[in-house]
């Protein structure tokens, strides 16, 4: 998980900063969500997400706000980049993808973590994401998998080399042809592993 979210910041601190205002701290909205229901009591990951990154990216200068939560319009207007962290992240009603929609055209910034590529909105995700994907079984996979740079000549990608993560991956996502891909891992699909 440290390697994800050293590869977020990265994301955040290198490609981002235009969206800044000059000589104005990045200001981001986390959306994270509350915990799936199922999910173990003790998993406090997408709260414990939005209060460890809050900390990360205002150590760094960021001015962040955040919520279990969709941000409303008047968030959205005085946010530069719009952190997506929550389990079926991509399950966004009417009002709040007009709102996103509105965000995006004004060159707001999107990041999409893990579980929030996940939905039912997958289309309208993808058109404004780059890809999205249905919740099924199969289409992820976690323990330790290796990363590796398609391009190593990316602003974000420079200065990483190959590595293994122990996290949880999704593949088989729906993914625009123009989306460029900095790193790729093989994913292990259970029909080729036995099911493992």
């Amino acid at each position: 998980m440290k390697f994800r979210l050293t590869i977020a910041l990265a994301v955040l601190c290198t490609a981002f900063p235009a969206f800044a205002q000059k000589n104005q701290p990045l200001r981001v909205f986390i959306r994270a969500g509350e915990n799936a229901p199922g999910q173990d009591a003790k998993d406090k990951s997408y709260p414990q997400f939005l209060q460890d990154w809050s900390l990360l990216l205002r150590e760094r200068g960021a001015t962040v706000r955040g919520a279990l939560r969709f941000p409303t319009r008047e968030e959205l207007d005085v946010t530069d980049v719009l952190v997506m962290y929550a389990a079926q992240g991509n399950q966004i009603g009417a009002l709040d993808q007009a709102n996103l929609e509105r965000f995006l055209k004004r060159g707001g910034g999107l990041v999409a973590l893990n579980s929030a590529i996940i939905g039912t909105n997958t289309a309208w995700f993808k058109a404004i994401a780059g890809g999205s994907t249905v919740a099924m079984a199969g289409t992820n996979h976690q323990g330790v998998v290796g990363l590796y740079l398609q391009d190593s000549t990316h602003p974000i990608a420079q200065g990483i080399s190959n590595f293994d993560i122990d996290d949880e991956i999704y593949y088989d996502m729906d993914i625009l042809p123009e989306v460029k891909v900095l790193a790729a891992a093989y994913t292990p699909k259970a029909i080729d592993t036995g099911g493992k």
